[in-house]
Parts: structure tokens; C-alpha cells; sequence
């Protein structure tokens, strides 16, 4: 199954199980994961996000400590702001959030970043389901 650059997603076995019977949907969820691989974020920034997501959902896969925030320089602390609000409150990010992210990341690199957050909200969700819980 795919596997992203750097562990962004780190399996998608159970994902392309479950979509064994319809290709043209794997399909598609490769093209998604190329668009996150692309090189438009750097992949520390997409790493950091990963993690937080796991943790925030509880997901043990992608859950992992992170650097203190005096450790983060402006570029990754805009991105783990934004990345918590999407996945803890998503009607919580103001248009100053989603600007600062984009003043940093290009349009092009905002559209790829926030692809990211929902593959990777998506991809805990769903190894969460999947074990039970």
C-alpha cells in the first residue's frame, strides 16, 4: 500500500483493504496523498501535524511527543495553531488563522496543508474505529 515521504501517513493497509473492491477509489486516494507529498510544505511542518493529530485523537500510531513551543520557529507554530483548531473545532479558525498559515505556506502550500490535516484526521478516525474504539 502507499506510504508517504517522511511517515506523514504511515500505513494506509487497512484503508486499501477496505477499498480492494473499488480501485478507482484507491486511485483517488493516492492522487490525494501525492498532493501532500509534493514538497510544497516542508515535511517537519506535515510531521509535527501528524503527531498532533494522533494525539489530540488518541490515536497511537501517529501519537508523539512534541518540541516545546520555544523550539518551534513562527512557520510551525502557525501550522500546529491552525492543525489544533481543525481538529479539535474547526468553525474556530478565523480568517486570520487561515491567513497566517497562507502568508507562510503559499495558496498552493495551504490547499496541500489542509488536504494533510483531513488525511490525517481522517486516517486516525479511522484506525480508531477500526481497533474498537
Amino acid at each position: 500500500m502507499a506510504h508517504l515521504h517522511g511517515g506523514i501517513v504511515t500505513s494506509i493497509d487497512i484503508v486499501g483493504e477496505a477499498l480492494s473492491e473499488r480501485p478507482e477509489l484507491l486511485d483517488r486516494l493516492q492522487r490525494l496523498l501525492g498532493l501532500v507529498e509534493d514538497g510544497r510544505i516542508d515535511p517537519a511542518i506535515l510531521d509535527l501535524c501528524r503527531k498532533r493529530v494522533g494525539t489530540l485523537l488518541g490515536c497511537p500510531i501517529h501519537a508523539a511527543a512534541l518540541p516545546a513551543g520555544d523550539d518551534l520557529d513562527e512557520t510551525e507554530r502557525a501550522c500546529l495553531d491552525f492543525c489544533e483548531l481543525f481538529v479539535i473545532d474547526h468553525t474556530a479558525i478565523s480568517d486570520a488563522d487561515a491567513a497566517l498559515v497562507s502568508e507562510r505556506l503559499g495558496d498552493a502550500g495551504m490547499v496541500a496543508f489542509t488536504t494533510a490535516l483531513a488525511l490525517y484526521d481522517g486516517f486516525c478516525r479511522f484506525e480508531i474505529l477500526m481497533a474498537g474504539g
